[in-house]
């Protein structure tokens, strides 16, 4: 089943809602080079258990789901994605954990060592609010 557009827009406002610019900068804080060498920042979201409506992770054998949870988990998972790419990020699941997810962005290498177009003290007061707001755990919340 597909879900409403009217439902798929409410997870889009909520989740624009989000400190993004506190999830972007603790991903280019958190820069590391995968398999094939490029830098990739990354920054956890949180568990799907916490972040999906249902509150469930899915499985083949999983019998407790309903149709209303699947329709919409897949509406908030859709808006996720979306506002995310909207971000120049993409969502990605953990290697350890399956139902960790991430927010990951590929880091230009020129980008990653050239010197910012802010000045020292922007940056730093940027990278202050954003720890902070982590520190608190509420990047979630709106502004």
């Amino acid at each position: 089943m597909k879900y409403s557009e009217k439902l798929f827009n409410r997870y889009l406002d909520e989740i624009r809602s989000w400190k993004w610019y506190a999830i972007i900068g603790e991903a280019q804080s958190n820069i590391n080079d995968d398999e094939f060498g490029e830098k990739r920042g990354s920054c956890y979201l949180g568990s799907i258990l916490n972040l999906a409506p249902s509150g469930k992770y899915y499985t083949c054998w999983t019998t407790n789901q309903t149709v209303r949870d699947t329709i919409k988990d897949e509406a908030y998972f859709s808006a996720l994605e979306q506002v995310a790419e909207e971000n120049g990020m993409y969502i990605t699941g953990g290697e350890g954990d399956g139902c960790d997810l991430y927010a990951e962005m590929f880091i230009e290498d020129d980008v990653a060592e050239e010197e910012s177009i802010f000045d020292d003290e922007t940056i730093e007061k940027e990278n202050i609010e954003a720890q902070e707001a982590w520190d608190k755990q509420n990047i979630f919340d709106k502004d």
